[in-house]
């Protein structure tokens, strides 16, 4: 008997379902499987995505070091890629254990990522600059 309802819920939404309800399809095939809808991962675990914050140029021994600025740093597939001059350009792996170390000719990016917070310098023989980025999407 409480078959019935549930049929005659499913003989409703189906046709609005195929219309591009995903989340409600998810659902539904959760609750038809007889299981629980998985739950997300929480938000400070994440890595992948955008990062906003301020790039602070804490020492300079040359015109052509980067000024201070605001701006976004995105990251994927658990790697950062930076270009903090046009010549000097970071490919940089998230270990696990959320530090972010990176070599690229003479230029050096060592950091930090944890609970949705990237920190991380930049040193160089003539410039040095701390970055201070949140997770934002």
């Amino acid at each position: 008997m409480p078959k019935k309802p549930f049929a005659a819920l499913l003989a409703v939404m189906f046709p609005l379902c195929l219309a591009g309800c995903g989340g409600w399809n998810d659902t539904l095939l959760n609750y038809a499987n007889g299981r629980a809808p998985e739950l997300p991962s929480p938000e400070s675990d994440k890595v992948d995505g955008n990062y906003k914050g301020a790039a602070d140029l804490v020492a300079a021994q040359s015109p052509a070091c980067p000024g201070d600025s605001f701006g976004k740093i995105e990251i994927g597939d658990r790697t950062l890629y930076f270009a903090y001059l046009p010549n000097t350009m970071f490919i940089a792996p998230i270990r696990p254990d959320g530090s972010v170390y990176a070599v690229s000719g003479p230029a050096v990016l060592d950091g930090r990522l944890s609970g949705g917070h990237l920190a991380f310098t930049v040193r160089t023989p003539v410039c040095e600059s701390h970055y201070s980025m949140r997770y934002v999407l």
